[in-house]
């Protein structure tokens, strides 16, 4: 086992910083593990330099920055893997209300109505918004963030409107109306313009574009714009 004079630790030090770690206590985190690898495997005969060049790579894929984006990442969504799970949870649950109030709907069973009602909140108040959040986390670009949590948002607003208007409630035209047709004529556009500027698979943007567009200019055209 070698000891480390101070000039050995702090030139260990210096080479944590110059590889993109600026975190000050992430740094001598990083320098306490590497020393005591160092003083623990280097054999006397060993040429210090080389061995530490060796050891950096343990700590990293590609570069050793990667630490202080994972640090920084659970530091700000300290609960994105919470969020994450949760988010699957409501998934399934959406998807297993649905099809019970579909079943409860063609037999017409008393309960359709609760079941479309927990259906819709789950999926509009729990759901949606936690999509929202764990895609701006995943997206590094601005535009691209707004683009989505748009697209989100108007179909929080649609699905309410679709539960306000088989509930009978009033101004149930009003959201949906207002959202399908956002989501048609704005929405679609302002996805294309973005992706087709960022993304490497323009094929993939033009279908999803295309099918999108349609989809809204269908339900577009079920309103009734006389009343």
């Amino acid at each position: 086992m070698v000891k480390l004079t101070d000039e050995q630790v702090e030139y260990v030090l210096n080479e944590i910083k110059a590889r993109g770690v600026t975190i000050e206590d992430l740094q001598y985190n990083l320098l306490d593990h590497m020393c005591c690898i160092i003083e623990n495997e280097m054999r006397d005969e060993d040429d210090f330099y080389q061995f530490v060049n060796a050891v950096f790579p343990r700590f990293f894929n590609e570069n050793l920055v990667e630490i202080e984006k994972e640090t920084i990442l659970l530091v700000t969504f300290k609960n994105y893997y919470a969020m994450k799970k949760t988010m699957y949870l409501t998934s399934v649950l959406v998807t297993a209300f649905m099809i019970l109030f579909s079943l409860f709907k063609i037999f017409h069973l008393p309960g359709a109505g609760a079941l479309f009602v927990i259906t819709v909140v789950l999926f509009s108040s729990l759901f949606l918004p936690l999509v929202i959040l764990i895609k701006l986390k995943d997206e590094s670009k601005k535009t691209e963030k707004m683009v989505y949590s748009f697209g989100f948002l108007l179909g929080i607003s649609t699905s309410i409107g679709v539960l306000f208007k088989l509930m009978h409630w009033p101004y149930a035209g009003i959201l949906m109306l207002s959202g399908v047709s956002i989501f048609t004529f704005i929405y679609v556009p302002l996805y294309y313009i973005t992706q087709s500027r960022t993304t490497k698979d323009k094929y993939q943007t033009i279908l999803l574009s295309i099918l999108m567009f349609t989809v809204g200019g269908l339900m577009f055209a079920l309103f009734d714009l006389k009343h």
